[in-house]
């Protein structure tokens, strides 16, 4: 679920309902509590939730209840802050592998939040130590979206990220790197794809390539110079998260990469009670 309020009208907006496959699920019902046990009722709109508030329930309540109904009959409850939607934010910047590598197209991911938790809409634009524009970008879900640009040796870089009220906040980017490698994964509906990138100067030296989910290692190889570019196929992993790491010959770890593995399988769980009925002191 995912809201948002608007500071003018004092509305909950976009509480997007999906199912586990990303399609919308119509709600029958709902309503929301507030502070000291104060329900309120919802007005329902296909997929989407609007609760009107006033200035001193906003000021009163530092989170609400959202309690929902959707068409099959399954009900929902989450906390959410409660929120102007005019208030501080802060945005986080994680270069792809860890690191900016300098001479190399990097792709940096983003998230932004206020500081009630709730995602912001951003635009991100970055600059160098000359001011001059580099690259920018917009969130593309629940606060995060990612940038890409290519850093320069020795070069700092800054970001003014601003939201719809006017507000702008300045972050100070991570300084390119030098001297190092770094992992490059793009992934498909079969595939994961490893490139080796490395910074101006890199040394050439030994390096492997580890993929793991859950500690489990599936799959260990020394990257070899003929190789462009590592597939793995994802029928060969579990579900769940894989994390990739790039190891030298002393097996520091270079860098990091995580991506996601779904088979389109949901698990499915049954209880069997050891008797038909039971009492309110059963356990």
């Amino acid at each position: 679920m995912n809201c948002r309020l608007n500071g003018k009208r004092r509305e909950l907006v976009g509480l997007d309902i999906r199912n586990f496959y990303g399609e919308k699920l119509p709600l029958t019902k709902g309503r929301v509590c507030l502070k000291h046990g104060k329900t309120k009722e919802v007005m329902i709109t296909d997929s989407f939730v609007t609760i009107g508030f006033s200035d001193e329930e906003i000021a009163s309540s530092r989170a609400m209840l959202v309690d929902i109904t959707e068409i099959n009959g399954n009900r929902m409850m989450k906390f959410f802050p409660v929120s102007s939607g005019n208030v501080d934010f802060d945005v986080a910047f994680y270069p792809e592998g860890g690191y900016l590598l300098a001479g190399q197209e990097c792709r940096m991911a983003f998230e932004a939040l206020d500081r009630c938790g709730n995602a912001v809409d951003v635009k991100v634009t970055i600059f160098d130590s000359h001011d001059n524009q580099i690259a920018d970008a917009s969130v593309f879900y629940q606060g995060m979206g990612k940038v890409s640009f290519c850093p320069k040796a020795g070069e700092s870089y800054y970001a003014l990220c601003t939201v719809a009220n006017g507000l702008t906040r300045k972050k100070v980017l991570p300084q390119a790197q030098v001297g190092i490698y770094g992992l490059r994964v793009d992934t498909d509906e079969k595939n994961l794809k490893v490139k080796l990138v490395s910074a101006f100067s890199a040394p050439k030296e030994p390096l492997l390539i580890i993929a793991h989910v859950r500690g489990v290692v599936v799959f260990a190889e020394w990257w070899s110079e003929n190789v462009e570019e590592l597939v793995l196929r994802k029928k060969n992993f579990p579900p769940g998260i894989i994390q990739i790491l790039l190891l030298d010959g002393q097996m520091n770890i270079l860098g990091e990469r995580l991506s996601f593995c779904y088979h389109g399988q949901m698990t499915r769980a049954t209880v069997q009670m050891d008797k038909d009925f039971c009492s309110p002191k059963d356990e």
